[in-house]
C-alpha cells in the first residue's frame, strides 16, 4: 500500500450513529496515518443527536460529519479505499457497490444504540457501550503493522478481531480447559481464590496456599494493567474526572 494515509470506510444502514462514531474515532486515533469516512446503504440524512453530543463530550472531531450514501465512494474520482468495515449486520448482508482498488473488507458487528428504547439514561448507556467497542477495535486496528503484513495475513488479523459472536464458546472453552487440565483452576480474582479455599471438592485449594495465589494474581494483574496502558496509549494513572469524561 502507498505512503499516503490509509482510507478507511465504515458502513451501516442509516449512517447516523455507529459508523459516524467510527469515522471520528479513527480520525482521532489514527494519528494522521488513517483517514476515516462513513456512509450508509439507506442514509437517514441526519446524525443522531446523542452520537454527536457524545463525540463532543469526548472531545473528538465532528467537523464534516454528515449522513450520506455509500454510492459516493463508488463513483469515478472518489477517494481510493484501503479498508471497508461494516458495523451493522444489515449492511453486512447487503450487496455493496464495487469499490475501486479492491480494499480489504471485514465485518465489525456492533449493536445499534439508536434502536434502544427506554429512558435517556438507557439510551446514553447504549451509545457509550457502542463507543467503547468501536474505540477498542480501532485502537487495535491502527496499531497493526499494516505496511509489513501480507494482504492475506492482514485479512486474517482483520477477521480475527471482529468475531464477537465467537466470544461465548471461546470463554466456555477457556473455563473448561482451566477446570479440567490445571490443578488450581482459572482463578479470576482473590475473592474466587478465598471461596475455593472453603470448598472440600476436587476444585478447591488448601487454605495455606491462598496467600501465594493472591500474590500471584496481584502481580499478574499489575503487569497486565501496565501492558494494556502501553498497548492502548492510556495514562498509567487516571483521575476520576478522566474516567467520567471518557465513559
Amino acid at each position: 500500500m502507498s505512503a499516503r494515509p490509509y482510507n478507511v470506510l465504515f458502513l451501516c444502514t442509516g449512517n447516523s450513529a455507529r459508523s459516524i462514531l467510527a469515522e471520528s474515532l479513527i480520525n482521532h486515533w489514527g494519528g494522521g496515518g488513517f483517514r476515516g469516512f462513513s456512509a450508509g446503504s439507506h442514509p437517514r440524512g441526519t446524525l443522531h443527536p446523542i452520537a454527536l453530543e457524545l463525540l463532543k463530550q469526548m472531545r473528538l472531531p465532528t467537523a464534516g460529519l454528515r449522513s450520506k450514501s455509500w454510492g459516493e465512494f463508488a463513483v469515478p474520482g472518489a477517494a481510493p479505499l484501503d479498508f471497508v468495515f461494516t458495523v451493522c449486520d444489515n449492511a453486512a448482508g447487503e450487496v455493496c457497490p464495487y469499490w475501486p482498488g479492491q480494499p480489504l473488507t471485514a465485518h465489525w458487528g456492533v449493536p445499534d444504540p439508536a434502536a434502544v428504547e427506554g429512558s435517556d439514561t438507557q439510551k446514553w448507556m447504549a451509545f457509550r457501550a457502542a463507543f467503547r467497542t468501536l474505540e477498542n477495535r480501532i485502537k487495535i486496528f491502527t496499531s497493526l503493522p499494516i505496511a509489513s503484513l501480507e494482504r492475506s495475513k492482514l485479512q486474517e488479523r482483520l477477521l480475527g478481531c471482529r468475531r464477537s459472536e465467537d466470544a461465548s464458546w471461546m470463554v466456555a472453552a477457556w473455563i473448561g480447559a482451566a477446570y479440567w487440565f490445571t490443578a488450581s483452576t482459572s482463578f479470576a480474582n482473590p475473592a474466587i481464590t478465598i471461596a475455593r479455599s472453603l470448598s472440600n471438592t476436587f476444585a478447591g485449594i488448601r487454605p495455606q496456599d491462598v496467600p501465594a495465589f493472591i500474590i500471584s494474581q496481584l502481580i499478574g494483574g499489575s503487569a497486565a494493567y501496565y501492558a494494556a496502558c502501553r498497548l492502548f496509549s492510556l495514562p498509567v494513572k487516571m483521575q476520576p474526572a478522566d474516567l467520567e469524561r471518557r465513559y
